[in-house]
């Protein structure tokens, strides 16, 4: 606004020949340069500032204010303590502490942990899939490639565990205080993982187990119940609901994939378990703007699909196109059991059975 005044008066002074526009733009035309030198040193100094003297004030664009998020996660929780405190009437309950679309902790948490102090996360493979590829190169998804950013945003990440940690902290703290504490079954998981920077990537997508691999904490308030259990055994989020099913003495609905987690909870063995955990990655969304893609005909969409069975030795991987790419994750860093074009992989049926030898997805 200030450049288009000092313009408008210079026109009026010296193409036009009025002498008070010329006096007011030669009076106001050092001002404003002197005003535009401050500012950018003035913005130099701050972001100097934030990068050397204070890390934990950088963001990435789709950060949000640090005072906005603490007072979104506090509110969560303080509703469902007005919940629990009884002036809210319902029978269950559900409570969101971790952020979304953000990797910047709130308040204090943003220093609990230095950069320094973080492990540096696995770097990507030197051969990798197409996919793998694309991820890297979106922006959404890509991670920062510098160490010191790196360390950075997994110090900012580990902020925000230790504050949902303490965000929890409170809701047991309330339960107890209530009387409610012998009277409540909580279950503490999670919709999905973060990559972390791992394999060069940030959020969730492909294939990757940190994106999939989720905590699973349960605790069972009913006497006889195990106490401090560790149960090696594969589960998914499929199951969360038998189980609350089996505590509150309802029939599991037909319609549930899931089990219930009831037998670990006795300290018991079930009567069958799973052999392997399952998940799948859709990135369809992508490549919708692209189009059109004319239904029945244009069916590429359809291979911007994958799926994996994860055993404990074994990770398949099967494309919406047809193609795979399996791992051997009994070994460190998860070698390759078949990669190349045209492989064939001989032990297939280790890891679905009755499948047939297919061909390797290209790289």
């Amino acid at each position: 606004v200030a450049g288009f005044g000092l313009a408008a008066l210079a026109a009026l002074g010296f193409w036009t020949g009025i002498e008070a526009a010329k006096a007011t733009f030669l009076l106001l035309f050092p001002l404003a340069v002197v005003y535009t030198a401050v500012t950018l040193v003035e913005h130099l100094a701050l972001a100097l500032l934030c990068r050397w003297y204070l890390p934990e004030l950088q963001f990435r664009p789709r950060f949000i204010d640090r005072a906005t998020l603490k007072q979104v996660k506090t509110y969560s929780v303080d509703a469902f303590l007005a919940m629990v405190a009884g002036r809210v009437t319902v029978q269950t309950g559900t409570i969101v502490v971790g952020g979304f679309l953000t990797l910047a902790a709130a308040g204090h948490y943003a220093t609990l942990y230095h950069p320094d102090d973080v492990p540096l996360p696995i770097s990507p493979a030197e051969t990798r899939d197409s996919l793998h590829n694309g991820l890297l190169r979106n922006p959404q998804t890509a991670a920062p490639t510098g160490e010191r950013e790196i360390r950075q945003l997994r110090a900012q990440y580990y902020g925000m565990v230790s504050e949902a940690d303490a965000q929890l902290g409170r809701v047991w703290a309330a339960l107890k205080a209530s009387g409610q504490w012998d009277n409540t079954l909580i279950i503490v998981t999670s919709d999905h993982g973060e990559m972390l920077c791992d394999h060069g990537l940030i959020q969730k997508a492909g294939w990757f187990e940190q994106s999939y691999h989720i905590l699973g904490l349960i605790r069972d308030p009913r006497e006889g119940r195990a106490r401090g259990a560790v149960v090696d055994a594969f589960t998914e989020n499929v199951d969360v609901f038998p189980t609350l099913c089996d505590a509150m003495g309802v029939p599991v609905p037909a319609q549930c994939d899931g089990l219930p987690l009831t037998p670990f909870l006795k300290g018991e063995t079930p009567p069958w378990w799973r052999d392997a955990a399952h998940w799948e990655f859709d990135w369809r969304a992508a490549f919708i703007p692209s189009g059109p893609h004319p239904w029945p005909w244009d069916r590429r969409l359809e291979a911007k699909c994958l799926s994996v069975r994860r055993t404990r030795d074994v990770g398949y991987v099967h494309f919406g196109d047809g193609s795979f790419l399996c791992f051997d994750c009994s070994s460190p860093g998860y070698g390759w059991l078949a990669r190349e074009a045209g492989a064939t992989l001989i032990d297939l049926a280790a890891v679905i059975p009755d499948a047939k030898p297919q061909t390797s997805r290209a790289q």
